[in-house]
């Protein structure tokens, strides 16, 4: 795996699509703390180095899930 935001993608929509994954309630900070669990070379200096790029990250695959899950999720 690359180690570039884009490579998470994948992995980012997979959390979001998870049964136990609750998206009116989820946040980014969900998301970093499970890739942390799951990407080896994922770090909190590299969440830091890259902010913007993840949570825009986060924000398309929340739409995308939310769109695959038939449902209407709405951000403020």
């Amino acid at each position: 795996m690359t180690r570039d935001v884009s490579s998470l993608e994948p992995v980012i929509r997979s959390i979001l699509l998870d049964p136990n994954t609750n998206l009116l309630t989820v946040s980014s900070k969900c998301v970093r703390k499970k890739l942390l669990e799951l990407v080896p070379f994922v770090t909190n200096e590299f969440f830091q180095s890259k902010r913007q790029e993840f949570d825009e990250t986060v924000v398309k695959a929340f739409y995308e899930a939310s769109a695959l899950l038939g449902g209407e999720v709405y951000v403020s």
